[in-house]
């Protein structure tokens, strides 16, 4: 059980994560988060107290302490273990004008269980172990009692499984457990870890549609098309044909 079976490396996250990407995602926060990542708030979350603590596991490049702190006021911790994007994400702190005292450069799996947190988050994590059963169990060991856990995971199935084999087949074949990335699949898991774990269910469901910026690929100018690639999908809708088949998958849980 060693790395709890981890089979992403911090080397990789290191060359992929750096400060040329840290424009996108920014962009991304002001267009692309408040339309999108909006529905977490309005169709899951709407009613849960504000001013509760906020822990986001994997803290680049997702960001979405920056939507729970806007309409939650919630109290935002993280934790990051890259350097790059540990100094990546300081420099987006200046310019949201947010404090980072709360940000924390360690492992997740060396993380200290006696503190506790009411929220406990992580997108597109788990997928990077072999022993995710472990990893989303030490989702749970933090959190707070009658607290929720959400976890949001890929969908590496069908053109975007394509597409991400043709730009960069090492990333999907090595970094990622692609097994999980189904509902009944996941669904089948959870209810298990509940049973185990006095984990109420609170949601399992589709979220939203994988979308071309997810996509990964070495080559800067490359990964300048996929972006704008994105963006015509977006402006023309073409993101609305697709099946929800090719959502991203999110669970809720509520510690009891």
């Amino acid at each position: 059980m060693k790395n709890m079976n981890k089979i992403s490396n911090k080397k990789h996250w290191e060359l992929v994560m750096h400060k040329d990407n840290l424009n996108p995602i920014i962009k991304a926060l002001n267009n692309f988060y408040k339309k999108e990542e909006y529905k977490i708030y309005k169709e899951y979350v709407k009613d849960w107290e504000n001013k509760k603590t906020f822990f986001e596991i994997w803290a680049a490049p997702w960001f979405y302490w920056a939507i729970f702190k806007k309409y939650f006021n919630y109290i935002p911790w993280w934790i990051e273990y890259t350097n790059n994007w540990f100094n990546c994400i300081k420099e987006l702190f200046k310019n949201l004008n947010y404090e980072s005292n709360n940000f924390i450069k360690w492992d997740f799996l060396k993380i200290n269980k006696d503190k506790k947190y009411d929220i406990v988050f992580s997108a597109w994590f788990i997928e990077h172990f072999k022993n995710y059963e472990i990893i989303i169990k030490k989702h749970i060991d933090i959190l707070k009692k009658w607290w929720k856990v959400i976890i949001i995971i890929p969908n590496y199935h069908y053109y975007f499984k394509f597409f991400q084999e043709f730009l960069y087949k090492w990333l999907m074949k090595e970094q990622h457990v692609t097994e999980i990335m189904n509902l009944k699949k996941f669904e089948f898991i959870c209810k298990k870890i509940a049973l185990k774990n006095k984990i109420k269910i609170h949601t399992i469901s589709w979220f939203w549609n994988a979308r071309f910026w997810q996509l990964v690929s070495k080559n800067k100018w490359i990964q300048k098309i996929i972006y704008w690639l994105d963006l015509l999908f977006e402006k023309t809708k073409l993101y609305n044909l697709l099946p929800k088949d090719y959502s991203s998958l999110i669970f809720i849980w509520e510690k009891l």
